[in-house]
């Protein structure tokens, strides 16, 4: 990874459908536990169509593991559901620091994979978030989904990600 521009534009989140009449959505963000949306925060979201536009959230409640959402100028149903699908990113300059084998996801994308003893699998191509964050790595020996848990993620560092032997039983 490259030094960290404090401007770039980190996807935090999912947009999901409309939730009630008057233009709440509701977001299902990376990091579940996450306090980091609240009313009157500037956030990017991203079009499934590669648009992006600014908005601010007019209010933001927990419901569950997700969020339910209003953003200015979005009151009714219909505008609401129109940003299904979108993703919510924020300027990295606002995201707490990482801890200790914490990453964001943005980080990791194109990232070469090494099996412990140094044999390159591929690179990461996406992750998917679920039960367990989800690496999906692409290389010349095909596809490899690999959960981020202990004993098949070993590090994820600025310059690779690591994994052990146990990592490749998962495909």
């Amino acid at each position: 990874m490259a030094l960290m521009d404090p401007e770039e534009i980190i996807p935090i989140g999912t947009i999901g459908g409309a939730h009630g009449l008057k233009g709440e959505v509701r977001v299902r963000t990376y990091n579940p536990s996450s306090e980091l949306l609240a009313a009157g925060m500037d956030v990017f979201v991203l079009g499934p169509d590669k648009g992006r536009r600014r908005a601010r959230i007019a209010s933001a409640r927990r419901a569950g593991k997700r969020l339910l959402v209003t953003f200015e100028g979005v009151s009714d149903r219909t505008s609401a559901q129109g940003l299904n699908g979108s993703r919510i990113a924020v300027l990295r300059s606002v995201l707490p620091p990482l801890e200790p084998g914490e990453f964001y996801y943005e980080d990791v994308i194109g990232l070469p994979v090494r099996l412990a003893g140094g044999e390159e699998l591929g690179r990461v191509t996406s992750v998917m978030n679920g039960a367990t964050d989800i690496l999906v790595i692409k290389g010349d020996r095909g596809e490899f989904m690999i959960p981020v848990v202990e004993g098949f993620v070993i590090e994820v560092g600025p310059d690779d990600v690591v994994v052990g032997p146990d990592a490749l039983e998962t495909v």
